[in-house]
């Protein structure tokens, strides 16, 4: 979801109960967190995390560069992968 505030854009996307909320203007998104926990704090308050470096539903999205954002799911990946069953250890020729 998309909405002009102040003249910038916030987005929200959000999966079940996972939101990423993001606009330059950081004031907005503390509209958004309050508003959220006045009407669903009661229940669970909405955790915030700041900073340039974010996982969001097992993607690694990393800011730290002027201009750029470099996403990755090497952790997730791995996680998956060492979780499997060990009869899927192994090479295949075909994928199925």
């Amino acid at each position: 979801a998309h909405k002009m505030v102040k003249g910038k854009q916030i987005t929200i996307t959000w999966h079940v109960d996972d939101l990423k909320i993001s606009c330059v203007n950081k004031g907005a998104i503390d509209d958004v967190v309050k508003a959220l926990n006045e009407c669903y704090g009661k229940k669970k308050r909405v955790v915030v995390h700041e900073g340039k470096v974010h996982d969001y539903l097992g993607v690694i999205m990393d800011f730290t560069q002027e201009g750029k954002v470099v996403l990755s799911m090497f952790e997730y990946i791995n996680e998956l992968l060492e979780s499997a069953p060990s009869e899927m250890n192994g090479t295949t020729v075909t994928p199925a």
